[in-house]
């Protein structure tokens, strides 16, 4: 079997490139890493204010309401809104646990996620602690 390889140029590409940016018009303006919105890090552990308002709207909005109230805008609002609640009685067999179900799981997303966020402050609190007390180590070593 034959090689269909064709031999590519690498120098004459990037001249074809250069070309066809200066052809366009195109500003090659560098992105700046601080324009980019990344939560910080803080010893490899990201955190933000944002994480800790998060984690409060989760734990307080973590139920899904079953029920919500009916409205309807349209002329015969009122007739809609009857077959509305009609429907929701026929069907509160099937929707009700399904709900109950999905309120138990986001209780316990909730919790794990909390947990878990406490865990990693504490563990970079306890890391900056081992850190400084190995640099006095290493500090007192060197002194020797």
């Amino acid at each position: 079997m034959g090689s269909n390889i064709k031999q590519v140029n690498v120098e004459e590409l990037v001249t074809d490139v250069k070309r066809e940016i200066k052809e366009k018009g195109y500003v090659s303006d560098d992105v700046i890493f601080s324009d980019i919105p990344v939560p910080f890090f803080i010893d490899g552990v990201t955190h933000s204010k944002e994480t800790e308002v998060i984690l409060e709207a989760l734990r307080t909005d973590c139920e899904v309401d079953a029920y919500r109230p009916l409205r309807s805008n349209r002329a015969l609002g009122f007739l809609i809104i009857a077959f509305r609640k009609i429907l929701r009685k026929l069907m509160k067999f099937y929707v009700e646990p399904i709900v109950d179900s999905q309120n138990e799981n986001n209780k316990l997303i909730t919790i794990c996620l909390h947990d878990l966020y406490i865990d990693a402050m504490n563990s970079r609190d306890k890391i900056r602690a081992l850190e400084d007390e190995i640099s006095r180590i290493k500090d007192s070593l060197d002194s020797q």
